[in-house]
């Protein structure tokens, strides 16, 4: 009787063939989520874009910077670089004690060239929770300072959060504080896992009080009015700053001009005043001044009562010569009256 032969696989060519397509899985799996593999290199392809977009802004930023300086006559240090990049909103939160601004995720701290100028020194991920802190309010103010705050995690989500006293919340806006004294204000977050984190901020931009009290002098002549005057801002004290002198404006008989001298103005009389302002927007007026033409020759030897009694005492008076107004002493012409007495 003659033996069927079965067609088949048998058990070691089964084997063979698993561990050929587990060696092919390993390689395909490799390639695709391994240390050098396709989505890792996407990633870091990813994050070195991201990197070096946030490095270019950053340069642009400080390259702006380096203009801005020349025309306002200071100089770009760390500090001053690192105040304006939070200013202009180019960094999230700022650190002076370790010259470091942060964006994006990402930790950038500033040094010094060989020729001094500021640039980028380091460029790290930021991995650590932190409380973001900013003040939203611009320069100097003589108001509320609004401050924004948010907590930075890795995931982790926030129990709470505990702000210091004098910190108010703004009506109608999460996330934003009110503050009407200059100081030190802890803010304090405690993280799911029971971390708690911190933030001080410091607020020195309040300034409640009016420059200084001062005194102006007005020079009329032809028409053209010369006004001239200046004061100082308020020492620091009494919780205010001391901002500085801004800007100043003149009125002419209720009149505001912002610069002087002021031209083609029309009639005799005026009065003058000028108005200062600090940078955080207190002012002070200053004193009045009555400025015109006064007329003290009639066409006669008659002069006004009041310049007769000053002058006509201790042999000097005044008299007409010639037509011309003089100043006498005894029977001696001293001089013919100044122009500045008819303005």
């Amino acid at each position: 009787m003659k033996k069927q032969m079965k067609s088949g696989i048998t058990l070691i060519a089964l084997v063979i063939t698993i561990i050929i397509l587990l060696i092919l899985a390993g390689i395909t799996i490799n390639l695709t989520i391994g240390q050098r593999g396709i989505l890792n290199r996407a990633k870091e392809a990813g994050k070195s874009y991201k990197e070096s977009e946030i490095r270019e802004n950053v340069e642009l930023a400080l390259l702006d910077l380096r203009t801005e300086v020349i025309f306002d006559n200071v100089d770009l240090t760390i500090e001053y670089a690192l105040n304006k990049l939070e200013e202009k909103e180019v960094f999230e939160e700022i650190d002076q004690e370790e010259q470091t601004g942060i964006t994006g995720g990402y930790v950038i701290t500033l040094g010094y060239d060989e020729n001094g100028n500021v640039i980028i020194q380091d460029i790290s991920l930021d991995g650590q929770a932190r409380i973001q802190a900013r003040i939203l309010t611009k320069g100097y103010t003589n108001g509320l300072v609004e401050i924004a705050i948010s907590v930075k995690t890795n995931g982790e989500s926030v129990s709470s959060i505990k702000v210091a006293e004098g910190m108010k919340p703004k009506a109608g806006v999460e996330g934003i504080y009110e503050v009407e004294s200059n100081g030190s204000y802890l803010v304090q977050a405690v993280l799911e896992s029971g971390v708690t984190i911190e933030k001080e901020i410091k607020v020195n931009v309040i300034d409640k009080l009016p420059p200084k009290d001062f005194e102006i002098k007005a020079t009329l002549k032809s028409g053209r009015l010369e006004i001239e005057g200046e004061t100082q801002d308020s020492e620091a004290g009494n919780g205010s700053v001391c901002s500085g002198i801004e800007r100043y404006e003149y009125y002419v008989n209720d009149t505001k001009y912002d610069t002087q001298p002021i031209e083609g103005l029309q009639g005799d009389n005026y009065v003058v005043y000028m108005i200062a302002y600090d940078k955080a927007g207190n002012q002070v007026k200053s004193s009045e001044k009555e400025v015109g033409v006064v007329s003290l020759y009639d066409g006669s030897n008659n002069l006004p009562t009041a310049i007769w009694n000053f002058y006509s005492g201790g042999g000097i008076f005044w008299k007409v010569d010639s037509g011309v107004l003089c100043l006498c002493m005894g029977n001696s012409i001293i001089d013919g009256i100044p122009d500045w007495w008819f303005r």
